[in-house]
């Protein structure tokens, strides 16, 4: 069998569908994936089909791949590679490498067109990356890299295949690769006497929750132990937004959920690293009154930036199918803490008339108008992504997806793409910035050749808002590069352009309908104020409970 034969009926088993560019060194393995009925889906950047490789995977949990050529289309994918790495999405990269006898020895800079040494450059983003230079080699290496990016911790593998060796011929042998698992014993009588005993409850749900609200321990737990809950950022696409849902915790988050961390007399986090992001600079008025329960399946991640009580190194669905039988089972209420909770609630409503609330009055409209339809909400990264984080609500069956540790502008429209392939949703919901917008524009010729439904919403505040707003408080006002030197074209232009639908959503939301939206494409152009703004935001040398604008306080107990 031919080698890149061999790796499209392999990859059949993982996927449906590979997102890639076009080039001579992974030309083979491309009519392979073809020929092999996977569906192969070409973006307009090598970037662009990385980034929707993690869409695919965040929004699914499956396997999510991307293929190159060699030299820059490989090197183009080294943003999409570092997200994946840093949120944790299981992605196969694959990418073409000149043939064997065209690579420069040691000493050479370069030898063949296009030649670069890709793996010294992945090592540090990848779980695992790897050049393959004998066709014998291949089924090995294959099958090591799929299990490696799924197992524990997941997160990106890398395999690099030289142009003749895709070509070669290979005879398969029979593969028995068994998956690594840990042996996890777990002393969990002390925290269940912890959790029993506690009044004032909260778990904080992180990315490496997925699949919690349907695994089965899980909703059991809560059955007995009604615990009310907060996400991290990438959290939220884990979470039910109903019942005791409080809200995102971090520097941007919203103001309910921390005051409910500084609450709280027991934080149980499950999947989250507790970084600066979430805990603000000031680690000690962090969940200040609590015991610490942190669940994560990467030892380096526990007593990292937050000393836990009780570190524990497992899987979600671990800890809880080894938690709930040494629990007792007389069903708590928490009907005091859930008083404080709605008090505090009520204490941090925002005024929804200011002239800085619009883009959060637009995306409750818009989560509003799709709380039951099964949608994919992607943020793209700078204000829109805190804005949509703040306040989106979504039903169970619907994910949300934005580019977390690495922070990559351009994400929200390819990663949209990727999604729309993962998890056959209704409609694909894309909001970004001005400045986001443009990093991957291009990607909006792919939902028009795909014929993806999509509403894609950009708020245009003719600069970059996270930007602009920390040069005004560090820099005097000085706004180089975020609204000097900065521009934005007509968007109902470019709409045209693509064959998209047009909306000016100027003040009044009321002309944007769910039939207006649904089955087609249309580019939304939110203005905002020029001086936007997050709110709330964690204020310099302040603990994270503390946002402005400022609150009276003195109502907390």
């Amino acid at each position: 069998m031919k080698v890149s034969d061999y790796i499209a009926e392999r990859l059949k088993r993982e996927t449906g569908v590979i997102f890639g560019y076009q080039g001579s060194s992974i030309s083979h393995l491309i009519d392979s994936i073809c020929e092999k009925g996977i569906q192969y889906v070409q973006n307009y950047h090598e970037q662009a089909s990385a980034f929707s490789a993690c869409g695919y995977a965040e929004s699914s949990g499956n396997l999510g791949v991307a293929v190159s050529c060699s030299g820059p289309g490989a090197t183009n994918l080294l943003t999409g590679i570092a997200n994946s790495f840093y949120d944790s999405l299981p992605c196969l990269f694959i990418c073409g490498q000149v043939s064997t006898h065209e690579m420069r020895d040691n000493h050479a800079r370069q030898n063949g067109f296009q030649e670069t040494k890709i793996i010294e450059i992945v090592r540090p983003i990848t779980k695992y990356c790897v050049e393959v230079t004998k066709a014998e080699e291949i089924q090995q290496e294959l099958e090591k890299c799929i299990r490696i990016a799924k197992d524990n911790r997941q997160g990106p593998v890398l395999l690099s295949i030289p142009h003749n060796v895709q070509t070669s011929q290979i005879t398969l042998s029979k593969n028995d690769v068994v998956s690594e698992k840990k042996d996890i014993a777990l002393e969990l009588v002390e925290v269940a006497k912890v959790i029993e005993e506690s009044k004032r409850p909260l778990l904080l749900i992180g990315g490496g929750a997925r699949g919690l609200f349907e695994n089965e321990n899980f909703l059991k737990f809560l059955d007995y132990y009604p615990i009310p809950y907060v996400a991290s950022l990438k959290g939220l696409n884990h979470v039910v937004f109903e019942g005791n849902y409080q809200g995102m915790v971090g520097v941007y988050g919203n103001r309910e959920a921390n005051l409910a961390v500084y609450q709280c007399d027991l934080l149980i986090t499950i999947g989250s690293r507790m970084d600066g992001r979430q805990t603000g600079g000031i680690r000690e008025n962090f969940a200040p009154n609590a015991k610490i329960i942190h669940v994560d399946c990467d030892q380096n991640e526990l007593n990292r930036d937050v000393m836990a009580d009780y570190p524990i190194c497992c899987e979600s669905d671990c800890f809880f199918s080894q938690l709930f039988p040494v629990l007792s089972k007389n069903k708590h209420e928490y009907r005091d803490w859930k008083s404080v909770l709605k008090d505090i609630k009520e204490h941090s409503i925002y005024d929804s008339d200011n002239k800085q609330a619009t883009p959060y009055n637009f995306v409750e409209y818009i989560s509003n108008l799709f709380i039951n339809t099964k949608v994919v909400v992607s943020a793209d990264v700078g204000q829109n992504q805190m804005w949509v984080a703040q306040k989106i609500k979504m039903s169970k069956d619907s994910s949300f997806i934005t580019s977390g540790g690495h922070g990559s502008m351009g994400y929200s429209l390819p990663a949209s793409v990727g999604a729309w392939y993962s998890s056959n949703p209704e409609l694909v919901v894309s909001y970004m910035g001005d400045g986001g917008f443009q990093m991957n524009i291009q990607e909006l010729e792919t939902l028009r050749r795909e014929n993806i439904p999509a509403a894609v919403i950009v708020f245009v505040n003719n600069g970059l808002g996270l930007i602009r707003d920390y040069q005004s408080k560090a820099l005097g006002g000085r706004y180089n590069g975020s609204v000097t030197g900065f521009s934005v074209p007509s968007l109902n232009k470019i709409a045209a352009a693509y064959e998209m639908e047009y909306i000016n959503a100027d003040s009044d939301f009321s002309e944007i309908t769910k039939d207006k939206l649904y089955g087609k494409r249309t580019l939304i152009e939110v203005p905002v104020v020029q001086d936007s703004v997050i709110i709330p935001e964690l204020a310099y040398k302040r603990p994270i409970y503390d946002q402005q604008p400022f609150i009276d306080l003195s109502f907390l107990n």
